[in-house]
């Protein structure tokens, strides 16, 4: 009895063994045919694409030859009304061939903008950076009515206007990596220079140097712009994607970079406002034609009087008459005084005032014998008061004259003394 189990239990091993080889040859045999499926699948694939090539190559050479037979029967001098009705019928059978041809050859393709156009191999699928470009529509999936290379770049402008501007942009050539530290990654390769004008971007163009095949994805074409690179800072400043994740903003070292504080150098200058001043103006039309400054006068001042001081700084103002630069001639600056450091001439009315330190344009000076001969007297003008009076009215008081004025108040302008030098002096 025994036996007869232990009989009956190695044919049902075997028997179990010889199911799973026959699954096993099965299994093989399966994916042989999906592979000659795939393959055959894939050669219908490009058979299309080659007839469908064909189909508008021969449409094209139809209407070619359609417009070089209407311009031979435009030009013959002869035109029956038979000619009149064969050209009716071509331009009636035109618009059902340009549908049929809208209707063929329209294609989509998935974009992706990358910030870089140096950028060696694009973003992967879980990372931060791609994350951020999908939180502000970088990768979109459009759609276009022809192959042309027309309709192409007016969907891709229209689609990324918020980032473009008007700048210009280029596609890249996308293809899987083959270097072992990098397999599998889409690598990015820069057209040609002759390659980046968008009058050659059309369906045939692009399905032969840029658009990746992506198992995922689909058909991707990867563009960036052409003279400038976007930063992440710009980037998070342009339109967000209706319900995106803002967390992948957070600040990231490898794509931000460090946070670096206020430096030892300019940074500490600006905050507490150490920095230079700017460096004065010293053009050659700055010391022609003004009038001297307090410091000028100052130090005018303290140097010995010269007479030609009153041609270097003539008066432009006498009283309340106001006289210009270009008119003042020799014969005017002869006439001219000015107003030295002696002079006792005061006005009651200006009595504890300091004088202006200013040339002053003098009455003019009349001759002694003409002054003695006529009797008339040298008469001052004030220029506030407008009231005249002769010198000899006005009476000398001491203290008044800019000369008993001058020693003490100019000497503390110019000189700075403390408490100590005081003491001195008064010793």
């Amino acid at each position: 009895m025994r036996r007869q189990r232990d009989q009956d239990l190695l044919l049902l091993k075997q028997s179990e063994v010889g199911v799973y080889e026959n699954m096993r040859k099965m299994k093989l045999l399966l994916d042989d045919k999906v592979e000659a499926v795939v393959d055959r699948l894939h050669a219908l694939g490009n058979l299309e694409k080659r007839v469908v090539a064909i189909d508008e190559s021969q449409i094209q050479l139809e209407s070619k030859f359609d417009e070089f037979e209407r311009s031979r029967r435009f030009q013959s001098a002869s035109i029956t009304p038979v000619q009149e009705l064969t050209i009716a019928q071509t331009i009636d059978e035109q618009p059902v061939r340009l549908e049929k041809q809208m209707y063929s050859f329209s294609w989509s393709l998935r974009i992706i903008l990358v910030p870089h156009k140096m950028q060696r191999f694009a973003f992967d699928y879980d990372s931060v950076a791609n994350k951020r470009c999908q939180s502000r529509n970088f990768q979109q999936d459009l759609k276009f009515s022809d192959r042309e290379c027309e309709s192409f770049v007016r969907a891709v402008e229209i689609a990324y206007c918020s980032v473009l501007h008007g700048r210009s942009w280029v596609p890249l050539a996308g293809h899987r990596s083959t270097e072992p530290q990098h397999f599998g990654r889409m690598e990015l390769n820069q057209l040609a220079a002759e390659y980046c004008s968008a009058d050659l971007w059309n369906h045939s163009f692009l399905d032969h140097h840029c658009v990746a095949h992506d198992k995922l994805a689909g058909d991707v074409l990867y563009i960036a712009l052409q003279n400038v690179d976007l930063t992440w800072e710009e980037i998070r400043q342009l339109p967000k994607l209706f319900g995106s994740d803002e967390s992948c903003w957070a600040h990231d070292e490898e794509l931000d970079g460090k946070i670096r504080g206020f430096s030892n150098g300019m940074d500490t200058k600006m905050t507490y406002g150490y920095l230079d001043p700017p460096p004065s103006y010293t053009g050659a039309h700055c010391d022609i034609d003004r009038l001297a400054s307090p410091l000028d006068v100052l130090t005018t001042a303290s140097a010995p009087y010269h007479p030609l001081d009153a041609l270097r700084y003539p008066s432009t103002y006498s009283g309340s008459t106001l006289i210009a630069p270009d008119q003042v001639t020799l014969s005017d600056q002869s006439g001219m005084s000015v107003r030295s450091f002696n002079t006792e001439i005061s006005d009651d009315e200006h009595v504890g005032k300091k004088p202006k330190l200013r040339t002053k344009a003098s009455a003019p000076a009349l001759r002694p014998s003409t002054a003695s001969s006529s009797g008339s007297q040298t008469v001052y003008v004030s220029g506030r008061s407008k009231r005249k009076m002769t010198v000899r009215e006005k009476d000398k008081q001491p203290g008044r004259s800019f000369a008993d004025w001058k020693a003490p108040k100019i000497n503390s302008l110019l000189h700075r003394h403390d408490a100590k030098d005081r003491s001195t002096e008064a010793s």
